[in-house]
């Protein structure tokens, strides 16, 4: 079986789709977070479509992933720190 080296135009049904992902993203960014549409495996999936986001700044704050997720830290910052720390330098010492 020969692949073609261009895929097909995207069906109406998946434009329309990603149309309205691409809004809906637009709407639900926050402030200092970029979106951007990155290129997906045409191979595989010759429609597919991948997002990607970079985070300009973040206050650090965990109540919106409480408010969406119903998520809190088990730990603290300084003790997720203090244990990442440790792993990293035991792991050093290893090597």
């Amino acid at each position: 079986m020969t692949l073609p080296l261009e895929p097909a135009a995207p069906p109406a049904g998946f434009a329309a789709a990603l149309s309205a992902l691409h809004d809906e993203l637009a709407g639900a960014a926050r402030p200092g977070l970029e979106l951007r549409t990155v290129p997906a495996p045409t191979r595989m999936a010759p429609h597919a479509v991948a997002v990607a986001g970079d985070v300009e700044r973040d206050e650090g704050s965990f109540e919106r992933a409480h408010e969406l997720l119903d998520w809190t830290p088990a730990i603290g910052l300084p003790e997720g720190l203090a244990t990442q720390a440790a792993w990293a330098r035991k792991r050093s010492a290893a090597s």
